[in-house]
């Protein structure tokens, strides 16, 4: 699978993320910024390493519904193919 089919990958993770309002908003927010950072990025090493960061974070919170912890942690898994 090519770089980009990998990305377009991610982003339709995100989008599943982004529009389902049973997610947390501040959550969707935070997914939000890091497709924004994706779509922009001039070196997405650097991109991804950072919105991996974050994405642990969000996976940590021990009040994020286990099913929205599933699908941080598909993407987090996908963004690691990028590198």
């Amino acid at each position: 699978m090519k770089k980009n089919e990998k990305l377009d990958e991610v982003f339709e993770a995100i989008d599943s993320i982004l529009g389902d309002e049973s997610v947390p908003k501040s959550v969707r927010e935070k997914i939000y910024n890091i497709k924004e950072s994706l779509e922009n990025a001039e070196d997405l090493s650097l991109i991804s390493h950072s919105a991996l960061s974050t994405l642990e974070s969000i996976g940590e919170d021990v009040n994020l519904p286990p099913f929205v912890r599933t699908r941080i942690f598909h993407i987090s898994g996908l963004l690691e193919t990028l590198n």
